[in-house]
């Protein structure tokens, strides 16, 4: 999905490292700075939007056309698109300063609208805690004690499981 307009980027800066000429004004490097600019505009699009209409929309495309920028605006439903067209103004008004130009227009349709996950990040390694790890002994026990008051075999075993996993976890919460 992204390899082509990834290797143009690359290309971009390839060429800009290897030829010392090249000005940080030049049209590719200002290309370059526009692309971050709207993966800017991407992560911050609640804040053009609004809450509500940020929740059934997101930029999809931009594209240059003649001598101005057009962004496509994806929305989730037609009932949607009327509000996002009532809107298109303040957005663009917002987007001309946030871009630095008066040449863009946003045009507003309905299309595929993906959200980000709500799943929070993962802790990095150094917060992380080691697996509970059973001895196989250990769990035998258990699990007899758990099949002398009647239980199944395969119950059993299972709870003997979460019994030895639940109090390792709670003598680790005691040393931390």
């Amino acid at each position: 999905m992204y390899g082509k307009s990834a290797a143009q980027a690359g290309e971009i800066i390839k060429k800009g490292l290897g030829e010392p000429e090249a000005s940080c004004g030049s049209e590719n490097w200002n290309r370059l700075a526009l692309a971050v600019k709207l993966s800017e505009l991407c992560d911050r699009w609640e804040e053009f939007a609004g809450r509500p209409l940020s929740e059934k929309s997101q930029p999809a495309s931009c594209e240059f056309i003649e001598d101005y920028i057009r962004i496509t605006i994806n929305v989730s439903e037609g009932s949607v698109l009327a509000a996002a067209k009532f809107r298109r103004a303040g957005i663009e008004r917002k987007l001309k300063q946030f871009l630095k130009t008066e040449k863009l227009r946003a045009d507003m349709k309905v299309g595929p609208v993906i959200r980000r996950s709500a799943a929070a990040a993962p802790e990095p390694p150094y917060m992380r805690r080691a697996p509970v790890l059973l001895t196989e002994e250990d769990i035998e026990n258990e699990t007899k004690e758990f099949k002398d008051t009647g239980m199944s075999d395969s119950l059993a075993g299972r709870m003997a499981r979460v019994k030895l996993s639940a109090e390792k976890l709670a003598k680790r919460k005691k040393r931390g």
